[in-house]
C-alpha cells in the first residue's frame, strides 16, 4: 500500500474545501470497504484520503418528494 495522507474533516465545509484543494488526487472515505481493498491491492494510489464519517451534516441524508415504496 502506498503512503497517503489522511483527513478527517468535523465538517462539510472543511470536506469540501480539502476535496476542492486536492480535486483528483484526493479520494472520499464514507463507508471505506471498497477503498480499503483497492488501496490494498494497489489499484488506487491517492496521495490524500478525506474521510467523512466523522460529519454530523451527513449522517442524517434523506431524499424529499418522490419515494419508492
Amino acid at each position: 500500500m502506498n503512503d497517503f495522507d489522511y483527513y478527517k474533516p468535523s465538517s462539510l465545509k472543511e470536506a469540501l474545501e480539502l476535496k476542492g484543494k486536492y480535486g483528483e488526487r484526493a479520494k472520499i472515505l464514507a463507508g471505506g470497504s471498497d477503498l480499503v481493498i483497492a488501496l490494498k491491492d494497489e489499484v488506487l494510489s491517492p496521495e490524500v484520503i478525506i474521510d467523512l464519517k466523522g460529519i454530523g451534516e451527513l449522517k442524517n441524508i434523506e431524499e424529499k418528494g418522490n419515494s419508492v415504496e
